[in-house]
């Protein structure tokens, strides 16, 4: 096999294959079950069609001939047929669930397969272009034609999609492949054969294909005249044979492809709508379609909007070289300049038969062009001057990489689509029953949870009907709105949308314009649109704004602001609020620190809450010296001791044999008289546990690095479990496996490595920590590190909980992406630092990220209030230190203190925009909600069991001020109020 072919062939589906899945329905009701694609038909349209043959509905989609109906159900053939044989598929019908057991799971899969045909096709076409060029010219063209086919910027859209205009553009491709060889090499019956049926199957997928095949016929009856000629012939049956025998397989192609032969019913009803469609898009007069007279002002829009599309296509300086180099080989070529023909005859059949401009309409040009400016490129690489040679080099360099970065950024919008982001959003704010509103088609709409209902605000009756927008329509919504009273309202654009229009063309722009405003009784909560991936990059629309729409989500105002809370529904169990024990004042005797390291304390457990420690080890106590010793002692001051306090000499050569004299504690130990058995001591008396989170630290330079040799991590892992056993008769619960790994250079596969021969070596010796990780500083690398860590074989017996920072790549999508990840693997989520975190990034970690521990930064120290401690110290008379509170933790005090170790959230409901709640069960039963207020006002809770309740709130003017207790039968609602936005606690005494 052609070497160069294979790579070609592995390049395009490399490209082509990721974000194949763009688009699936998350199919949890009957309006849920379409491809957000415009007229990608997928899943369930292939299906219906070829159903519709044997049981013909009246509503039958008559857009296209049945080819790639037909060639879909085949690919889903062996799938249902494994459904079947598994109980997962009983008779198909046409009512959801449409007889699947699992109609979420299975119209998803089934997109996939649909779509990846396309992407098959996608990648036929550029071996096509490569094996033209291989044919008329040499392999070198033939690479070139592969690669001006494959960076065109549509083929990135359309061969990942339901939509037909790939698989035409397939069969083009597979037909002017055909038809090259007959040039070449002339025609006969099997190459006539061959031509005729991806002919017959092009228009028996989308009749518009017969542009690129007008010129084939008289160019090669002419051809083929001449051949016959030289050889003594006439009109005989030697010519006539392979032109009739080239025009049988056409007909049956096209009989078997369309339909025609099983259903020719639907097919002349199909030819009969499509000839209704060019009436009416004749006119001009379309709601949606842009549309252009006959006449010369509407020929010479036509044509420029043309033009766009083709150098939105090729790119203006691949559209012309592609135009010089048809022109160029016309001069020097004649034979091969056949070639243009195809690309000729389909634009003008274009211009002169469809007046309507879309971008996917010219698809094909993109193709019939792209063998001539490869051929020139490689002329002047046989060109005696080098000059001349680069020139052209890096003109065409520049063409590819132009194409070849819109496709990945169109990918990228793809993948990260906003509704994506919307969906999630939406899933953690709505429950079964309740209804959102929409404008335009359903199945553009973000995923949504089963139970939640989705109207559309007025009828939407199709693009091809003219919307009502008038002030009656506007009264009609809004007095649907005020019976209704749907929570949500989505407003985003969709195929009915003119450019740059960012809501549906059935949505009034009165109505637009008073959900803007909020004059209507509902306020903008979100939006949603993934940034560009190469903002400098200016990417070409697409026909419809199909990707990576604008999305708006306007909630209800309410004045009742009800919280409901409803306990059969749970989340994350809490684990603790965490605190590092990274100031080495508070274990070094004497140290100004030492004067109110118990008043700190005190605080920190009987005030704040907290109740886990990160019990920092850092990399260079594997060292036969001892600097933490002197570092402890006061005879080496931090900055000397941070030069070496990180550089590890391996105690041994064997990572299995623990060399005493090659570990010193003394620094570990410091921490731990000093800090945590201060603190664990205080959190017992009151009858709870401290959570310990051993935590290494490799932020140095060293010869010797752990995270190179994971047998050699774990057994410093195991030295420091065994020596905190031996001395304190405990050991950690959990390990985090390493901070921050960016600052030490650590890849995610080299955490999963470390982790699994710690976790191994202390299980070996009876230990069972949990094990945490990433602890990236930047939310989107931590989801890279764990996807790259959770590759590694034996993670997933060990690792209990995703941790990230918030230093970096802040934002809903990550967050719920890791929340997400979390889910999918049986795991609880941590934000365990980030300096200058408040109460507002606190309830969304617990909310949308659904934490289990929490953590700000250290716990106390001299200097201003920061951000980075719990408390701040007025040291300004070292005799007498005052110690404040956090202006921070102030508020972070009205989760730690009542939310304790052990709590399940639970789902609470509210409709409120101003009141935003979090509940929580304590393990004595109790109940905790602390509701997050954006403005003052009042609430009441419903769902409490009986019980008396303190009500206690902090604002930015007013710290730790209660409310009268609340004493409540069962099914007594709690009323509560806080005077400007604050946060506010509800909980059980």
């Amino acid at each position: 096999m052609d070497r160069y072919l294979l790579l070609i062939a592995v390049l395009a589906l490399i490209l082509y294959l990721p974000g194949v899945w763009w688009g699936a329905p998350h199919a949890t009701g009957p309006d849920r079950v379409h491809s957000w694609g415009v007229d990608d038909e997928t899943p369930l349209g292939p299906l219906a069609e070829v159903h519709n043959i044997i049981q013909p509905k009246p509503d039958r989609n008559l857009g296209y001939p049945l080819m790639y109906s037909f060639l879909v159900v085949i690919a889903y053939s062996p799938y249902l047929l494994y459904l079947w044989l598994t109980n997962k598929l009983t008779t198909l019908t046409a009512v959801y669930p449409y007889g699947l057991l699992d109609p979420i799971s299975t119209l998803k899969i089934l997109s996939g397969i649909a779509h990846f045909v396309s992407v098959l096709m996608g990648v036929g076409t550029v071996v096509a272009a490569y094996d033209i060029g291989r044919t008329v010219w040499d392999r070198r063209v033939g690479v070139l034609a592969a690669l001006f086919a494959m960076a065109s910027f549509p083929m990135f859209y359309y061969a990942r999609t339901g939509n037909v205009d790939v698989p035409t553009l397939f069969f083009i491709a597979l037909a002017t492949a055909a038809f090259t060889r007959c040039l070449i090499y002339g025609l006969t019956v099997r190459r006539a054969i061959s031509l005729g049926i991806f002919v017959g199957f092009a228009l028996g997928t989308k009749e518009s294909a017969v542009g690129a095949f007008l010129a084939m016929p008289p160019v090669l009856l002419l051809l083929h005249r001449q051949d016959v000629k030289k050889l003594g012939g006439g009109w005989s049956w030697a010519f006539w044979k392979a032109p009739l025998a080239g025009l049988l397989a056409a007909v049956l192609a096209l009989g078997i492809g369309s339909g025609l032969f099983v259903d020719p019913e639907r097919y002349f009803a199909h030819i009969k709508y499509l000839n209704k469609r060019m009436e009416d898009l004749s006119t001009g007069d379309h709601p949606v379609a842009l549309t252009y007279p006959y006449t010369l002002e509407g020929n010479l829009q036509y044509a420029r909007q043309m033009g766009k599309y083709l150098v939105d296509i090729m790119t203006l300086p691949g559209l012309i070289l592609a135009t010089l180099s048809v022109l160029w080989v016309l001069w020097r070529e004649p034979k091969a300049a056949w070639l243009a023909l195809p690309a000729c005859s389909y634009l003008i059949f274009m211009f002169l038969s469809v007046r309507s401009a879309q971008m996917r309409y010219l698809l094909p040009m993109g193709f019939l062009l792209a063998f001539f400016p490869a051929r020139t490129v490689v002329y002047t690489w046989d060109s005696p001057s080098p000059g001349t040679r680069l020139v052209f080099t890096l003109f065409v360099g520049g063409i590819l990489l132009t194409g070849l970065l819109q496709g990945i950024e169109l990918t990228y919008e793809m993948i990260y689509d906003s509704r994506y982001a919307a969906g999630t959003w939406l899933e953690s704010r709505t429950e079964p029953g309740d209804l959102i509103h929409y404008f335009g088609s359903s199945q553009k709409n973000p995923p949504l949870k089963p139970g939640v209902i989705m109207k559309t605000a007025i009828g939407y009756y199709g693009m091809d009907a003219r919307p009502r927008v008038d002030e009656k329509a506007v009264q009609e919504i809004l007095q649907e709105w005020k019976e209704k009273r749907p929570k949500f309202i989505i407003i985003m654009p969709d195929h009915t949308s003119p450019p740059g229009v960012p809501y549906s063309h059935t949505c009034p722009p009165q109505i637009y314009e008073g959900l803007l405003n909020g004059t209507i009784g509902y306020q903008q909560v979100a939006y949603f649109q993934t940034p560009p991936l190469f903002p400098w990059l200016q990417r070409p629309p697409l026909d419809y704004p199909t990707v990576n729409p604008p999305i708006r989500i306007f909630l209800r105002e309410d004045t009742d602001h009800t919280i409901k809370l409803n306990p059969t529904v749970t989340y994350q169990t809490i684990t603790g609020w965490e605190v590092t024990t990274i100031k080495s004042g508070f274990f070094i005797p004497n140290s100004p620190m030492h004067k109110y390291k118990d008043r700190v304390y005190d605080l920190a457990i009987n005030e704040l809450g907290i109740n886990r420690v990160r019990l920092e080890i850092t990399s260079g106590l594997e060292n036969p010296v001892d600097y933490g010793a002197e570092h402890v002692a006061g005879r080496m001051s931090y900055k000397d001791w941070a030069k070496v306090r990180y550089q590890v000499i391996n105690d041994n050569e064997d990572p299995f044999v623990i060399n005493p004299n090659g570990f010193h504690f003394t620094e570990l130990d410091a921490r731990v008289d000093n800090m945590v058995l201060p603190l664990k001591q205080r959190l017992e008396d009151r009858g709870e546990k401290l959570y310990i989170n051993l935590t290494y630290v490799d932020f140095g330079p060293s010869k010797f690095k752990h995270k190179d040799f994971p047998e050699e991590y774990a057994e410093f892992i195991l030295a420091t479990f065994l020596h905190l056993q031996d001395k304190y008769g405990w050991v950690p619960d959990a390990v985090e496996v390493t901070l921050e790994p960016e600052n030490s250079r650590w890849s995610g596969k080299q955490i999963g490595q470390a982790m699994v021969a710690a976790g191994n070596r202390l299980k070996a010796y009876g230990f069972h920590p949990k094990f945490i990780a990433p602890s990236n500083t930047n939310m989107a690398k931590a989801i890279t590190w764990f996807d790259e860590m959770m590759r590694v074989p034996g993670v997933r017996a060990y690792l209990s909980e995703f941790s990230y920072h918030r230093y970096g790549g802040v934002s809903d999508t990550n967050l719920y992406t890791i929340a997400s990840r979390a889910e999918q693997y049986k795991i609880n989520t941590a934000m365990l630092e980030h300096i200058g975190s408040g109460y507002e990034d606190l309830h969304k970690d617990l909310k949308i990220g659904k934490n289990s521990a929490w953590g700000q930064y250290t716990l106390a120290g001299p200097g201003e209030d920061a951000g980075g401690r719990y408390f701040w110290v007025d040291a300004s008379n070292p005799d007498h230190p005052i110690v404040n509170m956090g202006s921070r933790a102030r508020f972070l005090r009205q989760y730690f203190k009542y939310i304790r170790s052990g709590a399940v959230r639970i789902q609470t409901t509210t409709y409120s925009n101003i009141f935003d709640p979090l509940a929580f069960i304590n393990t004595d039963g109790k109940y905790v909600v602390v509701v997050k207020a954006t403005a003052g006002g009042s609430f009441s809770i419903q769902g409490l069991p009986a019980g008396t309740y303190g009500i206690k709130y902090t604002t930015s003017n007013q710290y730790d001020v209660d409310w009268p207790d609340t004493t409540i039968a069962d099914n007594q609602i709690v009323q509560a109020s806080i005077p400007e936005p604050g946060v506010i606690t509800v909980y059980a005494k």
